[in-house]
């Protein structure tokens, strides 16, 4: 196996900024071999009585970077259930869904994707590419999540 890139910080350091940027409490993290999803990278388990999260993660990644941009990814999945369920109200699984691209072009979806596209340019001053990512609604997305966190003055204090 060859030697991994490491990012700019740990793991444990990078769940505890996107914590503090989206202001929710910290998920119990399980590590599994066995995630369950249609893209195999993690899965968000919501409890709407409680409103805890449990952030399932696989054990290795072909990537250290997926393990960062799924938690991002998720974590921004558990803002949206906590402050705009909306959001998420007509959400469709991926095993539900016949492609990837109709995937990803769920408002979920392109929110969560946006987040954590700009918390891999704000944390890890590194952009992760995924050309099915680069599409004009999700370019919009990170814009407006960029501006909302600059007026709320989240990202200074990282």
């Amino acid at each position: 196996m060859e030697k991994q890139e490491s990012p700019l910080m740990n793991f444990n350091e990078f769940l505890d900024d996107i914590i503090d940027i989206l202001d929710i409490r910290k998920p119990t993290i399980i590590t599994t071999d066995n995630v369950k999803t249609g893209t195999r990278l993690g899965r968000l388990e919501f409890n709407s009585k409680n409103k805890k999260a449990k952030l399932y993660l696989d054990i290795e990644y072909e990537s250290i970077y997926d393990k960062y941009f799924v938690t991002a990814h998720e974590m921004r999945h558990y803002w949206q259930l906590l402050n705009h369920p909306e959001m998420v109200e007509n959400y469709i699984g991926r095993d539900d869904v016949e492609s990837v691209p109709e995937y990803n072009s769920q408002i979920a979806e392109i929110d969560a994707n946006a987040f954590a596209l700009l918390m891999f340019w704000v944390l890890l001053e590194k952009q992760f590419s995924q050309p099915e990512l680069n599409t004009p609604e999700l370019n919009a997305q990170v814009l407006v999540i960029k501006e909302e966190l600059i007026k709320s003055g989240k990202l200074e204090r990282i």
